[in-house]
């Protein structure tokens, strides 16, 4: 049997992070009835470079927003970040 791999290991808590936290997300009523009728879409966690960079210059040049007025946010209400965002690769 071969040993994990430190990425394997830390795959496999990050799918037990999104799995716990999608449960405890659908506790709530109103989560749960907009995943069921395909709203919105389960809960994934993913890795960016420069996220906060990515993030203020969306903010800046779409939102038109200051950067004095410019709160980071864990939940957006605004989609489509997968464009702003690169995505750190595995190794």
């Amino acid at each position: 049997e071969q040993p994990l791999k430190v990425q394997d290991g830390l795959r496999k808590i990050v799918e037990k992070l999104e799995k716990d936290f999608e449960t405890a997300l659908r506790d709530n009523f109103h989560y749960d009835y907009c995943r069921k009728i395909g709203q919105i879409l389960d809960f994934k966690i993913i890795k960016v470079k420069d996220g906060n960079k990515a993030y203020i210059k969306r903010c800046t040049k779409e939102f038109k927003q200051k950067l004095g007025n410019i709160k980071n946010n864990v939940f957006s209400k605004y989609v489509g970040w997968e464009k702003y965002f690169e995505m750190e690769e595995e190794k």
